[in-house]
């Protein structure tokens, strides 16, 4: 549960923290493809650069970091608004706190069924009743953001041609000379690099199970404690195929559908989109490797083993890092598919790698206890 007189508004709507989280993200999503649309619907320059962005781009805070315009008009008191939606936020949460119960959200949580399903009574069941919720919210998101981003890759080429070091910065991203390939690549592993945030979101279950009592539980039945790790684990990283397949597709299909070949670039980008897949299998096992030898600081240090691979992954070739560093992270051995050609070897030992530490996770989790 929530600490007490949370001040998040969010947080005073839900009863529990996974309730609030959910809807922070959901506005946080709204806001992105409320930017998205106004820089659709704006101005543009015969070069291709954004003149003035559309009304939607006002509503979403996301969008407010543009609208300064520096050096290009200084609009000094766009600065205003994300201090004036502060001071608003921090009024409404307390607002709504002073209403509510102590322990209680404003919304009141759904009155589950009298009995439960037969399903339930074994670990992929519980797996999937507990994760669908979480992946049907990415799913969605994933799609709307994949064929948004492949519709705009048809206004790429043109956009970045008069931007030389916007040229350069995609090229070191997305590992290709051809602008387009290159930018399709980027955008592929943009996606992997997200999606790592649902592997370790959809893994780190296990431990609030364990710290809620849930698996005490689960383990004084028939089940071992293997086949329960098992379960959790095979349900996140189908959940993240799916999700990585998704992304490939609305890619594919938005640029084919601007390009006149849909039905070609979805299988292409789709198929390209899955050689991401041994990258996330590495975080998995990151993620159960530390729930299995450190619980009390797998948390912590899962999502900071997760930022590191991002800023190493996504940036460091951007800033020049040398080799050493950028080889830390799995995305650097993923081949940029479709800007270069696929490599089964980098694949093969991710895959062996992301092996090792699951079994290393499973082995420190038979032997240590529960609750930690």
């Amino acid at each position: 549960r929530l600490p007490r007189r949370s001040p998040r508004s969010t947080a005073s709507l839900s009863v529990t923290a996974r309730g609030a989280n959910a809807l922070s993200a959901a506005a946080v999503g709204l806001f992105f493809v409320l930017r998205a649309a106004g820089d659709m619907l704006g101005e543009q320059s015969a070069d291709g650069t954004q003149v003035r962005s559309a009304w939607p781009s006002w509503i979403s805070p996301l969008g407010w970091g543009n609208q300064v315009r520096a050096f290009a008009g200084d609009r000094w008191w766009v600065l205003a608004l994300p201090v004036a939606l502060l001071l608003l936020g921090v009024a409404v949460a307390y607002a709504l706190a002073e209403r509510r119960d102590i322990g209680a959200g404003l919304i009141a949580p759904r009155r589950g069924p009298a009995t439960g399903t037969p399903r339930l009574l074994s670990p992929a069941g519980l797996a999937w009743r507990t994760q669908r919720g979480t992946l049907l919210g990415w799913a969605v998101g994933v799609a709307v953001f994949g064929l948004a981003m492949g519709v705009a890759g048809d206004e790429f080429n043109a956009m970045i041609e008069q931007n030389p070091a916007a040229a350069e910065a995609i090229n070191a991203m997305g590992g290709g000379a051809n602008l387009i390939d290159a930018y399709l690549s980027a955008m592929l592993g943009l996606f992997a690099l997200t999606l790592g945030a649902y592997v370790v979101q959809a893994l780190l279950r296990v431990r609030g199970d364990e710290a809620d009592g849930v698996l005490e539980a689960a383990l004084a039945t028939a089940v071992s404690r293997t086949r329960w790790l098992g379960t959790q684990v095979l349900a996140a990283t189908l959940g993240a195929a799916a999700l990585l397949l998704l992304a490939g597709l609305t890619t594919g299909l938005g640029y084919g559908l601007v390009t006149g070949d849909p039905l070609g670039q979805t299988v292409a980008l789709g198929g390209a989109a899955l050689l991401r897949l041994p990258a996330l299998l590495v975080v998995a096992g990151v993620v159960t490797a530390l729930f299995g030898l450190l619980p009390r600081w797998s948390v912590v240090l899962s999502w900071t083993a997760l930022l590191v691979f991002l800023l190493l992954g996504q940036l460091g070739a951007v800033l020049e890092l040398p080799q050493a560093a950028l080889d830390l992270s799995p995305y650097t051995h993923v081949p940029s598919v479709p800007a270069t050609d696929p490599a089964a070897l980098p694949l093969v030992v991710l895959t062996t790698v992301a092996a090792l530490l699951l079994v290393a996770g499973a082995a420190a989790f038979r032997h240590r206890d529960v609750p930690s």
